[in-house]
């Protein structure tokens, strides 16, 4: 397609520009995901495979095609003050995130359904079973099994912490095992499911609630802190405790125990149930279990822990991840790429009724055969006005010249079209004459001054996204800074305590945290 011919359909021409790829994302978004009708059209639904408190997962065999999938049946909150479901807009939030995750060790959402009382995710059957299954079946892994099944995990968070997504509620129970022999002195391939907790951190969140299970939880999430994707790391600090010695760190007699001794980072590596447990693996743990979470050892660092590397098996198939970039550049030419196959489709279907209704009416039959029916439909008016234009002055010729002298004046139209003289080529629409090189000029200014305000908008919203960028570092650094202020502050007042037998008082430290001065008696 032409240049003029996108003009004159209301295109841009060239690559399309941010604004045309933020317009094309606001229209697939607003035709959101659901599948309409009855699920049981099209799948048959099988036995429970698990539930939770608001879901339950079944098992789920296409009609069609025979092939089995894990059906999690979300109750949804009726009202916004109900106890009973979950909100919509959390489902949502968890759909957003499996389509935006594309990883060979995490859980692949097919499709969604909706119905009055429901949300349901079609999603990738793992029939391995949960870790919780195979660590019960041994009580207690060897090292290169452990080290095998946290690297895949660590792995996979890695993956997910460059997207700046937190899974929230990482557990053995979370993890499934894949179906397949393990070979001795191997480890089983796993992959991450349940991403109903998961939350997007670029600036951090304020937690209201206390999310995900008493033994897993960061001290930040009891402390209602700030919390990020650190928390995923101290559960992998849990994890690993237990996949070693076949018990919990922190687990108490009830929920308030289990909380107060995670708040008082109160474990130990008993030694008949790490006996014969390497030192590296004790340093791995340790550098997990921080209270400060800026402390925390990240993912990557993880992955070059001297633990991991040592008693990783080494004949673990390697996978290959797309870049995050890419993959999306990818999603978007494929995107584009159906929008417009359909759109030439129903272009193509409403060219062909126009035809049918011309030719009901009697129109077309008359049209030349050398008219260029690929022309848009102004072309087209402006070619049969040019041919209509050329038989008028023929008519002029005969009536001024006579008929005899008719072949001697008769040009070729291409002559005629080149001839230095001007003939009129005003256009009637509507009742009005316009000049099509007077309309041709106005097109072509009023098409540049539009590009030129899109190109400005466009500036604008990078300068802008800038300073969003910037402001959210800003934060970070007033965060990490308030932090270490108050770090500082503790260590200050534990020096005092032990010299003079006194410590701040509340004043002080209620004056520090707000940030005035504090006046009185230091």
């Amino acid at each position: 397609m032409s240049t003029l011919e996108q003009r004159l359909q209301g295109k841009r021409a060239g690559k399309p520009s941010m604004l045309d790829q933020y317009n094309q994302q606001k229209e697939q978004t607003a035709i959101f995901q659901y599948k309409k009708g009855a699920i049981e059209d099209e799948y048959e639904v099988g036995k429970d495979l698990g539930s939770g408190q608001f879901a339950v997962v079944k098992r789920l065999k296409h009609r069609k095609t025979g092939q089995t999938f894990a059906g999690k049946y979300i109750r949804k909150k009726k009202v916004k003050t109900s106890r009973k479901g979950i909100a919509q807009t959390e489902i949502e939030r968890e759909i957003s995130i499996l389509n935006d995750l594309n990883h060979p060790r995490i859980v692949k959402l097919k499709e969604s359904w909706q119905n009055a009382n429901e949300v349901i995710l079609v999603m990738e059957l793992v029939s391995g079973g949960e870790l919780f299954d195979y660590l019960a079946d041994r009580e207690q892994l060897t090292e290169n099994e452990a080290a095998g099944i946290i690297k895949q995990v660590l792995e996979t968070l890695d993956y997910m912490h460059d997207l700046k997504i937190a899974h929230f509620d990482l557990k053995p129970e979370n993890i499934m095992c894949l179906p397949g022999k393990v070979p001795p002195g191997s480890a089983p391939a796993v992959k991450l499911i349940d991403f109903g907790l998961s939350q997007r951190c670029d600036l951090g969140i304020e937690v209201q609630a206390m999310h995900g299970t008493p033994e897993f939880v960061a001290p930040e999430v009891l402390a209602f802190e700030p919390v990020g994707l650190e928390a995923d790391m101290w559960s992998i600090g849990v994890i690993t405790y237990i996949l070693l010695s076949g018990c919990s760190p922190f687990q108490g007699e009830d929920k308030a125990e289990t909380f107060s001794r995670i708040a008082a980072l109160d474990y130990e590596f008993d030694e008949e149930d790490f006996a014969g447990i390497s030192h590296e693996a004790k340093q791995f743990i340790e550098q997990l279990f921080t209270r400060d979470p800026l402390k925390r050892a990240t993912a990557k660092q993880c992955l070059h822990h001297d633990w991991v590397i040592k008693f990783s098996p080494k004949n673990m198939p390697a996978i290959k991840v797309e870049p995050v970039q890419d993959r999306r550049e990818i999603m978007e030419m494929e995107k584009r790429k159906q929008w417009e196959e359909e759109e030439a489709r129903r272009k193509a279907e409403a060219s062909r009724a126009e035809m049918a209704r011309r030719g009901q009416n009697g129109f077309g039959a008359q049209r030349n055969s050398d008219a260029d029916e690929t022309a848009p439909g102004l072309l087209r008016q402006l070619y049969h006005q040019r041919k209509n234009l050329e038989n008028e002055i023929d008519d002029f010729k005969t009536k001024l010249v006579g008929q005899r002298t008719k072949h001697a004046l008769q040009r070729e139209p291409s002559n005629i079209r080149n001839d230095s003289r001007s003939y009129d080529t005003s256009v009637s629409i509507s009742g009005s004459n316009y000049s099509l090189g007077q309309t041709r000029t106005q097109m072509a200014s009023g098409l540049g001054r539009l590009e030129s305000s899109m190109n400005s908008f466009e500036t604008r919203r990078t300068d802008l996204r800038r300073m969003v960028r910037s402001t959210a570092s800003t934060m970070d650094s007033v965060q990490r800074s308030m932090n270490s202020t108050m770090t500082r502050f503790s260590s200050i007042n534990d020096d005092v305590r032990s010299r003079y037998g006194t410590s701040y008082g509340s004043s002080t430290l209620s004056s520090l945290r707000s940030g005035i001065p504090q006046s009185g008696r230091r």
